[in-house]
């Protein structure tokens, strides 16, 4: 992901459980090219780690505070309709137990009227 390079412009861009794995040092430019590639009134949906994450020592990930993420949402002319903060133990992908926090981000490239 951190040589991703749009080849258009897209109704979806889905990165849900994907940004957080992309070191910090090209987190924010893949973010901004993800974004950047949607068409006007296209949707984001994105999945980020928060600062309580248990994995937050790992550094090879990416962890976003919610003041953070929500001023860079705002830098990036999206609608946010839907902003879910979640913390609690649930499974991993590979079946084992972690805490998770994460933010669950569905938002809109604004229109312009």
């Amino acid at each position: 992901m951190e040589n991703f390079v749009p080849d258009g412009e897209y109704d979806l861009v889905n990165a849900q459980y994907a940004l957080p794995f992309v070191s910090k040092e090209h987190f924010w430019k893949v973010l901004t090219m993800a974004i950047g590639s949607l068409k006007m009134g296209g949707i984001f949906c994105g999945t980020f780690f928060g600062p309580e994450d248990e994995w937050h020592n790992d550094s090879t990930l990416t962890f976003v505070s919610k003041n953070e993420l929500e001023k860079k949402l705002l830098a990036y002319d999206l609608d946010v309709f839907y902003n879910e903060e979640e913390k609690g133990i649930s499974k991993t992908a590979a079946g084992g137990n972690k805490f998770w926090h994460v933010f669950h981000i569905i938002a809109r490239k604004h229109i312009d009227k």
